[in-house]
């Protein structure tokens, strides 16, 4: 099965931003890399998972699609490494797991894939979760967006419309982190493998 992680957020985001305060100059780009590395950890746990990830975001006031080299290596499991290496790839001067990537390709993968939105306004978790399996069994893909407190960026949010999607909402952390995507996954993963993990 293929799952997708779409991470968005309309704010804007500043490279390069100071490491000594980067949740304050980064405009929380820490929430973000935490959420790529909760991601890496629960998709191993689960098997025959093809994982992958976007970012699809502002920064210094451009907008961004990027790929994600999902699982990330075990040296950027770390915030701080992560958030490094995440400011060098953006800044083109290095590459170690960001690519730039054109937007047709984004819109290919939610084609014929099962879309989960994460929102406060959504519906909860445990009131779809047996459709959206059922759904998952017949896809095999898998596409979860999370947008970031500011919501959404409004590209993420045009293109959802031509789609169907699932707005889920998993409590008060329904929104750009990774307790919502563990608890999302984690759900999914329990009924599809008939077991906990």
């Amino acid at each position: 099965m293929h799952i997708y992680l779409i991470l968005s957020d309309s704010g804007d985001h500043r490279i390069p931003f100071n490491i000594r305060s980067y949740a304050s100059t980064s405009n929380r780009l820490d929430v973000l890399a935490r959420t790529l590395i909760t991601y890496t950890e629960i998709i191993e746990k689960i098997p025959n998972i093809y994982p992958h990830a976007f970012i699809i975001i502002n920064i210094n006031t451009k907008i961004r699609t990027l790929e994600v080299k999902i699982p990330l290596p075990l040296l950027l499991r770390n915030e701080y490494r992560l958030l490094m290496a995440m400011s060098l790839d953006i800044q083109q001067k290095s590459r170690y797991f960001l690519k730039d990537i054109p937007v047709r390709l984004l819109k290919s993968v939610l084609e014929h894939t099962i879309i989960l939105n994460l929102t406060e306004k959504g519906e909860p978790i445990n009131t779809l979760i047996s459709n959206i399996v059922k759904n998952i069994m017949e896809t095999k893909k898998l596409a979860v967006v999370l947008g970031g407190h500011k919501d959404i960026h409004i590209y993420v949010r045009e293109l959802l419309r031509k789609y169907e999607v699932y707005d889920i909402n998993v409590g008060k952390l329904s929104y750009f982190s990774s307790q919502a995507l563990t608890i999302t996954l984690y759900n999914i993963a329990k009924l599809l493998l008939g077991k906990s993990f």
